[in-house]
């Protein structure tokens, strides 16, 4: 009795190991697909954002910085991950290793990534696959971050920069929490090179560190991943460890317990069986009744497993991804119930290829490629082919899978996932025809612009020309009713006249080819000058006080000076047209700050809401259509002026109150300006 009860015990011993070792296996490989789903999804957001920028065609890494940096870039990641809740921002980073701009805030902080893992990687290694970094603190928030980039090229393969997202280590322990069911089990996630990268629990000690060269785990990793005894690197030993490499990502999921712990059913066990054995003695009775007892924990044993199998297939179900198996005929052996390619109760997939299930053309580039994937057993990621679903509308699918050997190294088929993937190639698709449309619509209007205005001016000139002609040529012949008409007819000619330029430029603009002439070395006080001589007249005629306020020492700026005429009339024009009779208006010219140039309008007029400024400012914008009929206004003055400020480096700035007057600011940068000149001294050598 003794001799058999120590064969039960040791029987139990490795049934036990068996059985802990087949549920670790299932749960690491769950956590691993979990994890590979998990990884995609910030890379399907970083691959959209490598594309788009490459779309944008930047050559330079200096027109990387100038075009990304903007608030436009800024949106588009914010965008990109407000509802991702597995990365906490995405940033841009320039080929020097300073950020360009990121999600997390604008105007983006300002941080060097140059001693980053993955800049380092990157900055030297032409890969187009993603790169995990290794855990470190952000230097924005100070939480432990886990960095996926992905590298950004030229279209000659000039290294431009990074695209960066952070992954919140928090969020990972926070879903292997919820997996463990039992003291002594752990989660931890690793790079291939052995680096931990999450962990729970006791992860705040372990990441960081780097399993020692004489792991076993780098040969299970190898070989695809399995079970196997480790002494314990990250925490007390000796331990089971599950490894599970995740599909696409340079990462493996290892999930382990105790032994001790593993083991504490069994002990218990044979504390019963040795007892047993030593009461066999005193009676079969006894014996039998230890017998019983073994039985009924070995039912609550069976049920655990069945339990820890039950987990794992309501993994399965509840995913967004259905599963699939393949014989070593690649043929489907299993399939997860109620997927879009398969009803429950539908078992004609079963004993069949997928290549007939969808009826697949041998001569297909697409599909020869993947034969060939199959044939030489390599793994295979995101292949897409079209077939009819189960309610018998057609199906976009994508499917993935790995190899699968048995413990003599044989191939017994292909086990993987299957994406419905027809939702995103229709929105794809629609989203590539609206914008054919928009930009052929945008082409037509600008052509149309252009034309239309390029045509206006001929007969415009001729009106005003010949009405010149008519006053000044034929003096006290006109009588003053002739006359009159005259002159209105050369007033409406010109209003006309520059209506339309206003339109030319404003379809220049909306072209992208409106530029500025040469520049030149331009005295401020003249060009003052000149623009309050010009506007004079106007404002007389409305009633209104016109004044020019300068600093004695103005510097010389080197500005396109017709453009800049453009600029200042603009303003002072619109100034006056919303003053009402009595009021002023002023143009005061400073230096700012930063060492620029200043222009300032300012008027006592009816002034604006911060609504009306953001109207004022769009084209054909009019915030009181009757005011505007009333004083000929078109809605173009102020974005023209916004627009060739912006040309020259410069801004727009609009401060104004309801009832209070308005003042507009065009700041030139300093770049414009060439050199300081004393303007006292200037008009007394004038005089």
């Amino acid at each position: 009795m003794v001799g058999v009860a120590s064969l039960d015990i040791r029987a139990q011993h490795q049934t036990a190991i068996d059985d802990q070792r087949h549920t670790l296996t299932q749960l690491s490989r769950v956590l691993a697909e979990d994890t590979s789903r998990y990884a995609s999804v910030v890379d399907l957001v970083l691959r959209d954002v490598q594309s788009r920028i490459a779309e944008l065609g930047i050559a330079l890494p200096e027109q990387f910085r100038h075009d990304l940096a903007g608030e436009a870039t800024f949106s588009l990641l914010r965008a990109r991950v407000r509802d991702l809740s597995q990365a906490s921002a995405i940033a841009l980073i320039d080929a020097t290793g300073r950020m360009v701009n990121s999600s997390r805030a604008w105007p983006p902080p300002t941080l060097d990534a140059h001693d980053r893992d993955f800049f380092q990687y990157f900055a030297t290694h032409d890969d187009p696959a993603p790169y995990l970094g290794a855990v470190e603190r952000s230097r924005v928030t100070d939480a432990l971050t886990l960095f996926m980039a992905r590298r950004i090229d030229g279209p000659h393969g000039e290294f431009l920069g990074v695209v960066v997202g952070a992954l919140d280590i928090a969020e990972l322990t926070g879903r292997y929490q919820a997996v463990l069911t039992q003291s002594g089990e752990s989660i931890t996630l690793l790079r291939r090179d052995g680096l931990v990268l999450a962990r729970y629990p006791n992860g705040d000690t372990a990441v960081g560190q780097r399993l020692p060269p004489e792991s076993a785990w780098y040969g299970v990793v190898a070989a695809g991943g399995g079970t196997y005894s480790s002494p314990g690197y990250l925490g007390p030993g000796p331990l089971i460890v599950s490894a599970s490499p995740v599909s696409g990502y340079g990462m493996v999921v290892d999930f382990t317990i105790a032994e001790s712990a593993a083991l504490a059913g069994w002990r218990h066990q044979a504390i019963v069986t040795a007892a047993a054995a030593l009461a066999a003695s005193i009676g079969v009775v006894a014996l039998f009744g230890v017998i019983a007892a073994q039985f009924r924990r070995l039912q609550r044993a069976a049920e655990a497993l069945r339990a820890g199998e039950r987990r794992i297939r309501d993994f399965a179900e509840t995913g967004s991804d259905w599963f699939w198996e393949q014989d070593a005929d690649l043929r489907f052996s299993w399939i997860s119930v109620d997927s879009p390619v398969r009803r429950p109760e539908d078992q004609s997939y079963i004993g069949q290829t997928h290549w007939e299930r969808a009826g697949a053309d041998p001569a297909d580039a697409a599909w020869a490629a993947h034969n060939a994937d199959l044939a030489a057993r390599r793994p295979f990621r995101d292949f897409r082919y079209h077939r009819l679903g189960r309610d018998g509308r057609e199906l976009h699918v994508s499917i993935s899978g790995n190899p699968v050997y048995d413990d003599a190294g044989r191939f017994i088929g292909y086990r993987g996932t299957g994406r419905d993937v027809t939702a995103r190639m229709q929105a794809q698709e629609e989203l590539r025809e609206a914008k054919e449309q928009a930009e052929a619509a945008s082409r037509v209007k600008s052509e149309f612009l252009a034309t239309m205005t390029h045509e206006l001016r001929t007969p415009l000139n001729a009106i005003i020309g010949f009405s010149e002609i008519l006053t000044a040529g034929v003096p006290g012949r006109l009588n003053p009713k002739q006359a009159g008409y005259v002159e209105h007819i050369h007033e409406g000619g010109e209003l006309l006249l520059r209506i339309v330029n206003d339109v030319l430029n404003l379809a220049q603009v909306d072209a992208g080819t409106l530029t500025l002439n040469e520049d030149e070395d331009v005295n401020v006080n003249r060009i003052a000058d000149a623009c309050i001589a010009l506007i004079r007249e106007q404002a007389n005629a409305a009633g209104l006080r016109l004044s020019l306020d300068i600093e004695d020492r103005m510097p010389l700026l080197v500005v396109d000076p017709a453009r800049l005429k453009q600029i200042l009339l603009n303003l002072l024009s619109n100034a006056i047209k919303f003053t009402d009779p009595g009021g002023s208006v002023t143009l005061a010219i400073d230096r700012a700050e930063d060492g620029g140039v200043a222009f300032k309008v300012r008027d006592t007029g009816l002034g604006m809401t911060a609504a009306e400024i953001e109207v004022a400012l769009q084209p054909f914008g009019q915030v009181d259509s009757s005011l505007s009929r009333r004083h000929n206004g078109t809605g173009l003055g102020l974005p023209l002026a916004r627009t060739l400020a912006e040309l020259h480096g410069g801004s727009l700035h609009v401060d104004s109150e309801k009832g209070r007057g308005t003042t507009m600011t065009v700041a030139l940068p300093p770049s414009r300006v060439l050199a300081d000149l004393d303007v006292s001294m200037m008009i007394a050598h004038a005089t």
